[in-house]
């Protein structure tokens, strides 16, 4: 039997016998009663009381008994769910605690994220010729003014290759991020290039500083990282108009796609 039937049990049992038996009806007198008729009334009420006092007493002793085995037969029951109870209420006490414990620690987790984030921004904005940084679900964009690149050939000459979009991607992957050119309507060479180490799609050749462009990407120094890239949009002092040898003759792309400074 389940505690919850010995409990229900219990309980209709002690209600059953606690219930007042319903007393007889009492013939309601028509008249005056004469002191003879009282007197013998009481006399018999006196009588008849005792008995039946007696066996109401006896009844209700046995009844007693018999709930005081009852409980002390139910008592362990009792005491065990009792205990269960207590259990689970200490075990959700302590569930409870580690999950505050968790909550605080990606809290300060987030916080701290927000710190960086907020950090960083702060130093994109104070690098040199950036025009806005924007942030959206996907990527960092940051947008520069005009950029001048300087040509060393033989002779140095200044171009004004417009204003660019890096776009860096959520993950900080450097094989995605890319580089638009915002003017109106983009120039394009004759090979499909937008900017000397730019192509149409915004892929760009990071020659020989793909590795520590990587390594700023993996550490979310964007600062760096964008700092990196401006040197690529705007350093011209390895290229000449006679080409670097792979028929890539970036002078020539610069006449196509540039403003030169005078």
């Amino acid at each position: 039997m389940s505690d919850q039937q010995q409990k229900h049990d219990l309980i209709s049992i002690v209600s059953a016998h606690l219930v007042t038996p319903v007393p007889a009806p009492v013939q309601l007198p028509t008249g005056p009663k004469s002191p003879e008729v009282e007197s013998a009334e009481q006399e018999r009420w006196q009588r008849d009381r005792i008995p039946y006092r007696d066996a109401h007493a006896s009844r209700t002793t046995t009844n007693l008994d018999h709930l005081r085995v009852i409980l002390e037969e139910s008592a362990p029951a009792f005491q065990n769910e009792e205990k269960e109870q207590a259990k689970r209420v200490q075990d959700l006490i302590k569930e409870l605690g580690t999950l505050e414990t968790a909550r605080d620690v990606k809290a300060m987790a987030l916080h701290d994220a927000r710190e960086r984030l907020r950090q960083e921004y702060e130093r994109l904005c104070k690098l040199p010729n950036i025009a806005a940084v924007k942030i959206n679900a996907t990527k960092l964009i940051v947008e520069t003014h005009d950029l001048i690149m300087t040509l060393h050939d033989r002779t140095v000459t200044r171009w004004n290759v417009g204003p660019w979009a890096i776009h860096i991607p959520r993950n900080n992957d450097l094989c995605e991020l890319r580089c638009h050119s915002l003017r109106g309507r983009v120039r394009v060479d004759r090979a499909g290039w937008v900017h000397p180490h730019v192509n149409i799609h915004g892929d760009v050749c990071w020659g020989n500083l793909q590795d520590t462009l990587r390594i700023a990407a993996n550490t979310a120094q964007y600062d760096v990282l964008v700092e990196l890239v401006l040197a690529i949009l705007t350093d011209g002092r390895k290229y000449t108009t006679a080409g670097d040898g792979t028929g890539h003759e970036y002078g020539k792309r610069l006449t196509d796609i540039g403003d030169q400074v005078r």
